[in-house]
């Protein structure tokens, strides 16, 4: 994505903590409104920006790209129980885009065409290896993210305004030395800790759960021996490979590109790099055509028409799921099977998972210049299991359950003798226990160690005295619950001499922690010059309807 690339190569403490603030979404809300102008009417408007609106094809289109972001780093399926949490996200971050793009306009900024130009033509990204721009990389980026070029320079154009705004009233930042002196010693305080980490599997039991007791488990915990719903899905995937040449390319078509182009071929004649020119044309025209067909599939499937018959008309084969879950495994699943990776078919199910038997999702837009369209052919839901097929799975459960409960009374009866003024070393070894010794910083151990250390016991540990406990619980990598419980042993000072290099790296991260907290009371101004209002029903609607 566009803002990505940006992050990537900017150099500015500044802008990178700006970019992040912002995410990814100013340019997904220029190229919907590209996509925009023509639709059809009644699209819902979920808020507007001093009388701007924002409709929901833009949210659409902004959760469709942050959905592909995040599914193709995670490789896994995000569920739309999941999918919902994102909503205020997205919709915050069109509203912040909107009101900087509305600021840049009060102000009256411009970035002229030539500032442009060079941007594109000195990006690291677009280059080749002797630093000359790379037309075909660039192409190749354009392909990538489904943009054309006309939206990716303006896009880039109102990016360089904002940045040119947020460098002009926050690049002059600093932090007294005071206050990095006292957050320096706060941030680099190091303690020393006993720790005893017991794993709950280890524990030993006198005797296994008899049968009434495993059924009372079984009966106690039903949302545990559920069998999970399975889906057969069809799809239709639109790619720029289903796009056929059928008009050849026109002389004004070459002449444009080699003039757009003419910097990159030193002094080389449109007829020496026309073969070139022609590949990097016919992929910007398959873009645009498979954008049309897109359209034009909607329109079909709104009008009636059934995913077989979108796939005779316009040549799409149609790929099938037979009994897929969402989780990405299939129902015959056995030990060696894994789940899906790829972000495209995940994503396909999981938009699946939002529809009815019989329904289809209205053609989505994947981020990477494809589209698809997918229907539900046929749900096997969810059904509890009988006791006789979850015997097995509730015994298990049930000892892990009684395991974790003995390892809990042991750390809480230790935390419970220390700080009644009993000495840890003293009563875990009374218990049969291991002690390991470790320094800690607030940010976790200074060595790797051979457990977890959970993120809220060291901070508990900050606030206890030398000689006081502390006991915690998380869940290790195989899904159980383990215990530790630790005391403080001593407290070490923080040295400031010879850290200089340290000093200048946390002045840094201070300096953007100041700097997202004077953009967030500039955001807050902002809203004051240009109201923001919600729909609020139209988003309780959207709530309330499956992702």
């Amino acid at each position: 994505m566009l803002i990505e690339s940006i992050r990537k190569h900017s150099g500015s403490w500044w802008f990178r903590t700006f970019l992040f603030i912002l995410a990814v979404t100013f340019g997904v809300l220029w190229y919907g409104q590209d996509v925009l102008t023509g639709t059809r009417g009644g699209v819902s408007n979920l808020a507007s920006v001093g009388g701007t609106k924002i409709n929901l094809h833009q949210f659409s289109q902004s959760l469709s790209q942050e959905l592909s972001h995040l599914q193709g780093i995670s490789k896994t399926i995000i569920p739309p129980e999941q999918q919902q949490k994102l909503y205020p996200h997205v919709l915050e971050n069109l509203v912040t885009n909107l009101l900087f793009q509305r600021e840049t306009e009060r102000l009256g900024l411009v970035i002229p065409d030539e500032a442009v130009r060079r941007a594109i033509t000195q990006d690291q990204g677009f280059k080749k290896e002797d630093g000359s721009f790379d037309r075909d990389r660039f192409n190749a980026f354009l392909q990538n993210t489904g943009m054309r070029e006309s939206t990716f320079v303006e896009t880039l154009r109102r990016d360089m305004l904002i940045r040119e705004l947020v460098q002009t009233l926050f690049s002059g930042i600093t932090v007294p030395q005071s206050l990095l002196s006292r957050m320096y010693s706060y941030d680099n305080q190091r303690r020393v800790l006993d720790i005893v980490s017991i794993e709950s599997a280890k524990m030993p039991l006198e005797k296994d759960p008899s049968d009434n007791e495993i059924l009372d488990y079984f009966k106690k915990n039903p949302a545990k021996f559920v069998a999970q719903e399975y889906r057969d899905i069809s799809v239709i995937v639109l790619t720029p490979f289903l796009i056929k040449q059928e008009t050849p390319l026109t002389d004004s078509q070459f002449q444009q590109a080699y003039q757009a182009r003419i910097d990159e071929f030193n002094g080389k004649t449109l007829d020496q790099v026309k073969e070139q020119l022609k590949e990097s044309l016919e992929k910007q025209v398959a873009s645009e055509k498979l954008f049309e067909l897109s359209n034009k599939i909607d329109d079909a499937m709104a009008g009636g028409a059934s995913l077989e018959e979108i796939s005779k008309t316009y040549n799409a084969p149609i790929k099938t799921f037979s009994r897929m879950g969402k989780d990405g495994f299939f129902a015959s699943k056995d030990a060696n099977s894994l789940p899906l990776s790829d972000p495209l078919e995940i994503r396909i199910v999981t938009e699946a998972f939002g529809e009815k038997e019989g329904e289809s999702t209205k053609i989505i837009e994947t981020g990477d210049g494809n589209f698809f369209l997918a229907r539900v052919d046929k749900v096997y839901s969810a059904h509890p299991m009988t006791f006789d097929e979850s015997k097995e799975k509730a015994k298990n459960l049930l000892i892990q359950h009684l395991k974790s409960q003995k390892a809990k009374e042991i750390v809480l009866d230790i935390e419970h003798q220390v700080n009644r003024g009993g000495l840890f070393s003293m009563i875990a070894q009374q218990k049969g226990l291991r002690i390991s010794q470790i320094r800690v910083s607030r940010k976790g151990p200074l060595a790797p160690i051979a457990f977890y250390l959970p993120e809220n016991f060291i901070e508990a540990l900050y606030h206890i005295r030398v000689g006081g406990a502390k006991a915690a619980s998380y869940i290790n990598d195989h899904n159980q619950r383990d215990f530790i419980v630790g005391s403080v042993v001593k407290v070490e000072p923080v040295q400031m001499q010879g850290a200089d290099e340290k000093i200048k790296e946390f002045k840094d991260q201070l300096k953007q922690e100041i700097f997202n907290d004077l953009l967030v009371q500039y955001i807050s101004s902002l809203r004051k010059i240009f109201p923001v209002e919600y729909n609020n029903k139209a988003i309780e609607r959207l709530l309330r309807s499956p992702s």
